[in-house]
C-alpha cells in the first residue's frame, strides 16, 4: 500500500493538470477514466488506510476485529473499491503490511 501512495504521489507529479488517467480497476458503474483529483483522493485513501491500521496496532487491536470496519473515517464512499476488494481485506492487506517482518 506504501508503494502505492508512492507511485501514485509520482505519477501526478509526472503529468501536467490536464492528464486524463485511465484507471486499472474501478467500480461497477464507475468511470474509467478521471483527473488527477481522482488520483490523489486514491492516494488519500490508502493513507488513510495505513493511518487507522497503525492506530489499531497501537492500541492493540487485534487483525480480527480491524478487518469487521465498515467504513474508514473520510472515506464514506470506499466501503468497498467497487471491485472485489472489500475494506476488511484491504484493511487485512494493511495491517499484514504494517507487521511483517
Amino acid at each position: 500500500i506504501q508503494n502505492w501512495i508512492t507511485v501514485l504521489e509520482k505519477a501526478s507529479a509526472d503529468h501536467s493538470n490536464d492528464t486524463v488517467y485511465i484507471f486499472g480497476h474501478t467500480g461497477m458503474n464507475q468511470p474509467v477514466t478521471g483527473p488527477r483529483g481522482d488520483v490523489m483522493r486514491l492516494r488519500d485513501y490508502f493513507t488513510a488506510l495505513l493511518d487507522t491500521t497503525k492506530k489499531a496496532i497501537a492500541a492493540g487491536t487485534p487483525k480480527t476485529e480491524l478487518v469487521k470496519m465498515t467504513a474508514l473515517p473520510g472515506f464514506p464512499d470506499h466501503g468497498s473499491l467497487g471491485t472485489v476488494l472489500t475494506l476488511g481485506s484491504a484493511l487485512d492487506v494493511a495491517y499484514d503490511e504494517l507487521t511483517t517482518k
